[in-house]
């Protein structure tokens, strides 16, 4: 059994596997555990994120550029803020969709607490992680048919869409995003346990293992709880990463989930297709997956 890598220090040291050292972490269903969001409560949802599937909004073509930035900023740090009052979380009138209500949400804190407060209730700031956003918050405002208001300005919103495109939204903005930064930084973090790289149960192919990694190490700690409670992250080197690891996972049948988050709609890629994304050939090996 391959040794658990030790944590990174404050030297910054980057692990590299044993040559030849490939084992998923046991064989457990370390599948995505929900977390507890209080008295938000998960609807049944089903399926996985279609990345041709097309977008269903209520903005005018200005606001895009705006609802980048919010996506951007939403995958770098992780999370997004609103207010949440007596009745919920801060929402007003469509003005756009008759009938329908606006959940607002904001990239900045100081934004939402400076423009949410007329929106609720004894108001008070409140951070949403990308998780309670994909497991919890967009899953309930899409049962409620609510719509989403990223970064409403003082001027109202120019910016309205359905939950479940947002949730679309993030998660190709963020396996774009890791595309862009493991180049640029020429390394990949993963997780790893006593066994070796950590796996998931796949969500999109039954039987199934996948690979979660991430671009930065703050992104790939941050999913250390639950079934992954065990592990530490370890920066790969982005040569090694595509042409060993990769190779490994299309040989034994794997998948891998770039930028992964929990819930519904994880990108979960064939290793030939992130390999091409990376900019390396595809691996031999890769039609197995």
């Amino acid at each position: 059994m391959p040794r658990r890598p030790p944590a990174a220090g404050a030297s910054g040291r980057r692990w590299k596997p044993p040559a030849g050292c490939w084992r998923c972490s046991g064989g457990r269903d370390r599948r995505a555990r929900p977390r507890d969001q209080g008295a938000l409560t998960r609807p049944d949802q089903d399926g996985d994120a279609n990345l041709g599937r097309p977008m269903h909004d209520h903005s005018p073509p200005s606001a895009g550029t705006a609802l980048d930035r919010f996506i951007e900023a939403a995958i770098e740090g992780q999370a997004v803020w609103t207010v949440a009052g007596e009745e919920g979380l801060a929402r007003v009138p469509s003005p756009t969709a008759p009938g329908r209500m606006v959940t607002l949400l904001w990239s900045e804190p100081g934004a939402a607490e400076r423009l949410g407060s007329a929106a609720a209730l004894r108001p008070r700031l409140k951070r949403l992680s990308l998780a309670d956003l994909h497991l919890e918050v967009l899953p309930r405002l899409a049962a409620l048919g609510r719509l989403v208001g990223p970064d409403r300005g003082p001027g109202g919103s120019e910016c309205e869409l359905e939950p479940a495109d947002l949730a679309l939204r993030l998660r190709q903005a963020a396996v774009a995003r890791f595309v862009r930064a493991a180049c640029r930084g020429q390394a990949v973090w993963v997780l790893y346990g006593a066994e070796g790289p950590a796996c998931l149960v796949s969500r999109s192919r039954p039987g199934a293992q996948v690979l979660p990694c991430w671009h930065a190490r703050a992104h790939a700690e941050a999913r250390i709880a639950g079934p992954l409670a065990d592990c530490l992250a370890s920066a790969v080197p982005l040569a090694a990463f595509r042409e060993r690891m990769l190779v490994q996972l299309a040989r034994s049948g794997r998948l891998v989930a770039p930028g992964y988050c929990e819930g519904e709609g994880a990108v979960e890629l064939a290793p030939a297709d992130l390999a091409a994304r990376l900019g390396g050939a595809a691996p031999a090996e890769a039609s197995a997956a």
